[in-house]
């Protein structure tokens, strides 16, 4: 059960930052294999995924 009292104590801005960081704590270790794994770095790895999420990777045309 989700205590309410918590979250109205904080501002919104606060609570953002506060997700904002347990998603990065959930996510580090993973972003690290995968950086060790590719040789990227953890913000190229990031940046592609919110790219690829978003659509925003160029598509390859095989029409050729």
């Amino acid at each position: 059960m989700i205590n309410k009292s918590f979250f109205t104590v904080l501002n919104p801005q606060t609570l953002i930052m506060r997700i904002r960081v347990d998603i990065w704590v959930s996510l580090r270790c993973k972003l690290k294999e995968e950086a060790a794994k590719t040789g990227l770095s953890v913000s190229e790895i990031v940046n592609t995924v919110v790219a690829d999420y978003f659509k925003m990777l160029p598509k390859s045309d095989k029409s050729n």
